[in-house]
């Protein structure tokens, strides 16, 4: 898990809605597993994922928000950013869509994860 998130997140206790936008690079890199301490968010209520692609990484950003966001109502998965934009070949748009299927299944078993009464949106 990125260290950006705990400590951002601890410095805004009133914080009502949180939008992360994730970018992949194409080369894939080694990463370094970090335990994260729990930091529940009293009044967090809203978050949004962007350019999620149902990774582990992306993931267990995501696990991180319905265990620690006791107040959650909605949580939103912006899908849009995973389909290639311009695909010049048709296996190159096949791809893609197997992409986008693969993420939209990975973002709705997150939906089975969200404290009860919490909203799973998936666009």
């Amino acid at each position: 898990m990125p260290r950006l998130s705990t400590p951002q997140m601890k410095r805004s206790p009133f914080l009502h809605g949180f939008t992360l936008k994730l970018k992949w690079a194409r080369n894939s890199r080694q990463r370094n597993m970090q335990k994260v301490n729990k930091c529940p968010h009293q009044c967090l209520k809203v978050v949004k994922f962007s350019g999620f692609v149902g990774s582990i990484i992306d993931t267990e950003l995501a696990m991180y928000f319905t265990e620690n966001a006791v107040a959650l109502e909605t949580f939103i998965v912006d899908l849009k950013k995973v389909v290639v934009e311009e695909s010049t070949l048709l296996s190159e748009f096949v791809t893609a869509q197997k992409k986008l299927r693969a993420a939209r299944k990975r973002a709705l078993q997150i939906g089975e994860k969200l404290p009860p009464g919490a909203e799973l949106i998936v666009v």
